[in-house]
């Protein structure tokens, strides 16, 4: 069957066509605004999606995983509906994607229900009021929550959500750096360091690009643990209680090491000159760089004011 006409018998059956919170693509409400590839429709109660809606002109099992693993990673949506020529699958989509291609992606807890022969429009009625509509994924048992009391609702478990997930590993890498010798506040700011760094790759803002812009072409991955070039990469990561200014200050420390001019007149404004700007690294601190640039500059004897700082 035409995969349209397929996904047509699909939403007429379970009724989901009729429900004012099913939403076709440019009408999606996406959740943190962002599309995912492949989404073709949603299933809404609310502001809640309960389901996402892919129409696949073939059967690509790489598209499907990585289509899975979009959805899973949203922590948003728990049923994932996929239509294909002549088949219908069902996937949960609060299941974990699989860590390999070696492992098996189709089991029981993901793929919940397949539907394969559908080659004409009375064998795909009856196939989805056998194997849904029997199971109860009408939409009336969507939108009330009585699905998630059934057996087949049962399967799918809040506990592997995407952010579930990841607090269980922040908590486990936790436990690792803690048991190296790393005291509590340093791990917090390592854990919240290394989440800020995927936050903004995910979003775009931390790009190829960027680094190799920022580093004078010396290169193009932060991930390069081991780069000459790159041996200290920390940067300042502090909250700012002040209202009303920036919640955050990021970047790097410098020092700095300045001589204050005399005025031109008493009423001239005060002029500072730098004498020497250096970068503090992560194992130094402030009052160790300052002390060194001050040194260095009172035994430069090629300062024309070295006789009068000594």
């Amino acid at each position: 069957m035409v995969v349209h006409d397929l996904e047509k018998i699909l939403l007429e059956e379970l009724h989901y066509a009729e429900s004012p919170g099913f939403l076709r693509e440019e009408r999606i409400r996406w959740p943190s605004r962002r599309s995912i590839p492949d989404v073709d429709a949603a299933l809404f109660v609310g502001k809640n999606p309960l389901a996402y809606f892919s129409r696949l002109s073939e059967l690509d099992p790489e598209k499907i995983r990585q289509l899975h693993k979009n959805v899973w990673s949203q922590s948003k949506v728990p049923l994932l509906f996929v239509t294909l020529p002549h088949e219908i699958r069902v996937y949960n989509a609060y299941e974990s994607p699989i860590a390999s291609r070696d492992e098996d992606f189709d089991t029981p807890s993901r793929l919940l229900q397949s539907l394969a022969g559908l080659n004409d429009s009375l064998t795909a009625q009856r196939r989805i009021r056998e194997k849904l509509v029997a199971n109860h994924y009408e939409r009336i048992y969507l939108e009330t929550g009585a699905f998630w009391d059934t057996v087949e609702g049962q399967k799918v478990d809040h506990q592997t959500r995407a952010d579930h997930r990841l607090v269980k590993d922040m908590g486990t890498m936790r436990e690792r750096l803690v048991g190296r010798g790393l005291s509590n506040a340093v791990t917090y700011t390592l854990l919240g360091r290394s989440i800020f760094v995927r936050y903004l790759e995910d979003r775009g803002v931390l790009t190829p690009k960027w680094i190799e812009q920022m580093t004078n072409g010396r290169a193009t991955s932060y991930r390069r643990l081991f780069a000459h070039t790159l041996s200290d990469r920390g940067f300042v990561y502090q909250s700012n209680p002040i209202k009303g200014n920036k919640p955050v200050t990021l970047g790097h420390q410098y020092e700095s090491l300045v001589v204050l001019l005399e005025r031109a007149t008493p009423n001239s404004p005060r002029w500072v000159s730098p004498l020497m700007i250096r970068r503090i690294t992560t194992n130094e601190t402030e009052n160790q760089v300052g002390a060194e640039m001050l040194k260095a500059v009172l035994s430069d004897e090629q300062l024309p004011f070295h006789n009068d700082l000594v």
